[in-house]
């Protein structure tokens, strides 16, 4: 069951989504951008975290989207409740003015989740299952003087899947951008099996962010054709198990939290939607108890890694997510919405 909620979560965080500025209105811009904000140093600082074996630290890098200039998965993986919370994201409108766009929403999706755990079991176990609290907090916002985003006032996700938006951001621009996304869940079980019944509770609070450590907006700047980040940019992906208990007994250790950092130093990308790997540059990472680099060398060379415990080290090579992993865990999709929003992703 566990698994099934931490996918859930985990299939909705992966999102990063863009904007532009003029150096000149670079602070204005930043304090704007920042106005949808709902995290902060804080919530990016890690806690009480798990540990993760050897063999599994290269899926895990694999896996998050942050990695990639454009997510070369090509994943189309589906859930039970998938397509419920889709339609719910799809329906949440944008607020827009010349030079800026945000999206400021919290759904309660637990009817979604409801639908997602009636899969979850076998035929044969009879589960039913009360869900507490289950909502879905997002944060986006974007600028750009050069651009004009007022077009896009009022209207829904979908409708900027459908409209996308492209070369609003043009040569010599800057652009600053910001998200933040929260998931709360909190639900009862009561399972039956061969006439044994358990009830089983779950708390979790998931996290993903993209903004530097502070919280204040990331940028960076087109020249060319290339985009240029500023170096001070973070991405967080954080499951924090507050409570697993079995019959009122406590299942694994509580609070403890799977914890994934990338700090994005001096990319490079094209600005294009091909190209799945940076120009150049490194991301300095921490996955629970391990710390190490990716390297990048140029848009189509997969990145190396390096990283070590404390204890022993590991290196390897970033081929993609491991779909083949995913689909094993549990089959799921992962909905990035800075495809949504017809951009380039870190």
């Amino acid at each position: 069951m566990r698994t099934a909620l931490a996918l859930l979560a985990a299939a909705y965080l992966p999102l990063s989504v863009v904007g532009c500025q003029k150096e000149e209105e670079e602070k204005k811009a930043e304090e704007e951008v920042s106005a949808s904000a709902f995290l902060g140093a804080d919530d990016f600082a890690p806690g009480q975290t798990n540990t993760t074996d050897k063999q599994d630290l290269g899926g895990e890098l694999a896996d998050n989207s942050a990695a990639y200039a454009n997510d070369p998965s090509g994943n189309s993986l589906t859930l039970a409740g998938d397509d419920c919370i889709e339609t719910a994201l799809d329906a949440v409108v944008a607020n827009a003015s010349d030079h800026s766009i945000a999206i400021e929403t919290t759904l309660d999706i637990g009817a979604c989740v409801q639908q997602m755990l009636a899969g979850a079991f076998d035929p044969d176990v009879d589960a039913t299952t009360t869900v507490d609290v289950a909502t879905l907090r997002l944060a986006f916002a974007a600028g750009c003087p050069e651009g004009d985003f007022s077009a896009y006032d009022g209207k829904t996700l979908k409708e900027l899947e459908a409209d996308g938006l492209d070369n609003i951001c043009t040569a010599g621009s800057s652009r600053s951008f910001l998200t933040n996304m929260e998931m709360n869940f909190g639900a009862t079980t009561t399972v039956t099996q061969e006439g044994q019944t358990a009830t089983v509770k779950q708390a979790f609070r998931a996290i993903n962010a993209t903004a530097k450590s502070t919280g204040e907006a990331c940028t960076d700047e087109l020249s060319g054709d290339v985009w240029s980040l500023d170096g001070s940019c973070v991405s967080i992906n954080r499951f924090i198990n507050k409570e697993m208990t079995i019959n009122g007994e406590p299942f694994g250790p509580q609070g403890v939290e799977d914890y994934v950092r990338l700090a994005l130093n001096d990319l490079k990308m094209k600005n294009d939607k091909e190209s799945p790997y940076f120009l150049s540059g490194s991301i300095d990472f921490r996955v629970n108890d391990w710390s190490g680099k990716i390297t990048y060398t140029g848009p189509t060379t997969p990145p190396t890694y390096s990283a070590s415990n404390g204890a022993e080290s590991a290196t390897g090579t970033l081929v993609g997510a491991s779909l083949q992993r995913r689909a094993g865990r549990l089959a799921t999709k992962i909905s990035s919405f800075s495809r949504k929003m017809g951009a380039t992703s870190y």
